[in-house]
């Protein structure tokens, strides 16, 4: 069976000892961008994918997607303030369109899996972030389920200190580290119905070609910024 992550720089970091899960990082994406785009918007050379393959997701059994922190962590509660409503309408919202698109992308296939929202550690999290995160993810639920898409929440067996990751299990920033991620092994046994082994000492190998589609990207961006300057003047 095969499997993979799709998401953010917590699905790269959840997922990195896990040597049979094939992970696919694009960036710093938030969970609004997946929902206001869709999937197929970050599906770039830049991130390793083929420009003419879109349904490249499609050949796995079972895609995690690991998106939200960062919309909780840095634009719920400023979207809600600045627009005077409750940050709940905000993440209702954001849930609704981000469990749209991932449902517009795979369609009825059984592939997607949903993961919660990542805690992050003690001093990159406050009181209001923490609520908007449990919130999000509450909503998030009802919105798989809506859908028939399913949901895995495993902040029950993730080594956490008052809704935080502990110390020991983090990376110094905001991720877990990934030698401590093996609570996830029973849940990813759960779904794939197979043996997902979870290896703390697994170093994945960098891959060349996606850091130079990625260096070229930027190099294409920089020279476009240049260009549209140029023709401004």
């Amino acid at each position: 069976m095969r499997l993979a992550v799709f998401g953010d720089s917590h699905a790269e970091a959840l997922f990195a000892a896990f040597p049979s899960i094939d992970i696919y990082w694009v960036g710093p994406v938030t969970m609004h961008r997946i929902g206001r785009y869709g999937i197929d918007s970050m599906l770039l050379p830049r991130w390793g994918f083929s420009r003419f393959r879109k349904n490249v997701l499609h050949d796995y059994d079972h895609v995690f997607l690991s998106f939200g922190e960062i919309d909780c962590r840095s634009h719920i509660g400023q979207i809600a303030r600045s627009g005077g409503v409750d940050a709940v309408v905000v993440a209702e919202d954001l849930a609704e369109r981000y469990v749209a698109a991932i449902a517009d992308y795979f369609g009825s296939s059984s592939l997607p899996v949903v993961l919660c929202v990542p805690p992050v550690t003690p001093y990159s999290n406050t009181d209001e972030q923490k609520e908007i995160r449990e919130r999000l993810n509450a909503i998030l639920v009802m919105k798989c389920r809506e859908r028939g898409i399913d949901f895995l929440n495993y902040l029950d067996a993730a080594p956490l200190d008052r809704g935080c990751i502990a110390d020991g299990a983090h990376d110094d920033n905001v991720h877990f580290k990934p030698s401590a991620t093996g609570f996830l092994a029973p849940y990813l046994e759960a779904i794939a119905l197979q043996v997902v082994a979870h290896d703390p000492s697994y170093q994945r190998q960098p891959d060349r070609l996606q850091r130079y589609r990625t260096m070229r990207a930027k190099l294409k961006s920089r020279i476009w910024r240049l260009v549209g300057r140029s023709g401004s003047n």
